[in-house]
């Protein structure tokens, strides 16, 4: 025998659905809200501490920005590379360096090296550029150092990229400045 509860009787009155209520749909809401903002932190925190962990072990990282080497890396990837003597890179390598006259780091391949009396001179070229790079690295008595790439990570170059502009750092101020507002006024409600 079935005694029909008001919840049964509420259920037959709306046409036989049961709805659920409002508050366990918004308690499952905060806590999908919550997890993925815990996600996203955990996700940060990893990777400010790879990359962190990448420059102790003497690692350097870069984002590429542009398509020069896109087969090798797309554009917004971020390039690991690990310093290592001039004289050790060979034809072929991809290479990470600072051009003499340009600003910024260029992450291209070894095009050429020519023996000179005084040491080494090393041409490049991204593998998407029609022309060889206008510059030429010299190693000068075995001296110098480059960047030999050992790993990119596909749009991680952006995240890095994105967070040296002080609008998205003002931004994600914010936003930590707002969640810790909402979680002290969500304490001062549930106290009163």
């Amino acid at each position: 025998m079935h005694v029909l509860d008001v919840s049964d009787a509420a259920a037959a009155l709306e046409g036989g659905r049961r709805s659920l209520p409002f508050a366990s749909l918004a308690r499952g809401a905060r806590r999908l809200g919550r997890l993925l903002f815990a996600a996203v932190c955990v996700a940060a925190f990893a990777g400010c501490l790879a990359i962190a962990g990448l420059n102790f072990a003497g690692y350097r990282t870069a984002p590429m920005l542009s398509g020069s080497m896109k087969h090798v890396m797309p554009v917004g990837s971020l390039v690991v590379v690990k310093r290592v003597p001039a004289p050790t890179v060979h034809v072929g390598d991809v290479v990470m360096f600072r051009a003499p006259g340009y600003a910024g780091d260029y992450t291209h391949r070894v095009h050429a090296i020519a023996k000179k009396r005084d040491g080494l001179v090393f041409t490049t070229k991204g593998d998407e550029n029609p022309e060889v790079d206008p510059w030429r690295l010299r190693s000068v008595d075995g001296q110098g150092h480059f960047g030999k790439l050992e790993a990119d990570i596909p749009y991680a170059g952006y995240v890095i990229e994105y967070s040296r502009d002080w609008r998205v750092r003002v931004l994600l101020l914010a936003l930590v400045c707002a969640g810790a507002l909402v979680a002290a006024l969500r304490q001062i409600w549930r106290r009163a």
